[in-house]
């Protein structure tokens, strides 16, 4: 069965298995929740869902692809008990950089400067359900959602940045950290970056 929201997009991608083979992986990071969330569009066919998570059009933020949405839809799943999330420490400098641009697009005060950010997954109640969702897929689309969470989940989040920055210059034009993230690999700070194949013969290679 197809998906039928963005609202299940976010279900399935915390119910499937990462680069651990678990389910439930978790995920660190609300950057990295909406940088899976972008790429599961562009890269694993779910491009329906890219306007319900405002990726349509004027998507670029202060620091590349941004969607608040995320942040909606996260905080209504968390209030009805389907997901749990823990406010850990940094261990990257790049980590609550979306936290930032939420708090200045809608002004909240207690964002800025935090130096923890948040861990989603599943809570036991919210499992039975996404897992549902999950399984109800195609075998194609499975895949699909379990090869970018395994692969793009378990980055460094500099390198997954350095991925999006580097695959999709349309969406960082507004990035305030563009020439940072974009000269990191340059001096060797950052990992080299695998390509990353896509089913479809079209799919453009990383040069």
């Amino acid at each position: 069965m197809a998906l039928q929201s963005a609202l299940d997009l976010l279900l399935t991608l915390l119910a499937a298995p990462g680069a651990s083979g678990k389910r439930n992986e978790p995920v660190r990071d609300s950057t990295r929740l909406v940088k899976l969330l972008f790429l599961l569009i562009k890269e694993g066919g779910f491009d329906r869902f890219a306007e319900e998570f405002g990726f349509k059009k004027d998507y670029a933020h202060d620091f590349g692809p941004w969607s608040g949405q995320v942040y909606d839809y996260a905080e209504t799943l968390k209030q009805i008990g389907m997901i749990s999330t823990q406010d850990v420490a940094k261990a990257e400098t790049e980590e609550g950089i979306d936290d930032i641009e939420w708090a200045r697009q809608f002004a909240d005060p207690s964002i800025r400067g935090a130096g923890t950010v948040t861990v989603y997954e599943l809570t036991e109640n919210g499992l039975k359900i996404a897992g549902k969702i999950f399984d109800s897929l195609p075998e194609d689309d499975k895949r699909k959602v379990i090869r970018i969470k395994s692969m793009f989940n378990s980055w460094p989040l500099a390198q997954l940045l350095e991925y999006v920055y580097r695959r999709y210059p349309e969406a960082i034009t507004k990035s305030k950290i563009r020439e940072r993230v974009l000269t990191r690999s340059m001096f060797g700070i950052s990992p080299e970056m695998p390509k990353f194949k896509r089913d479809e013969e079209d799919f453009r290679d990383i040069e």
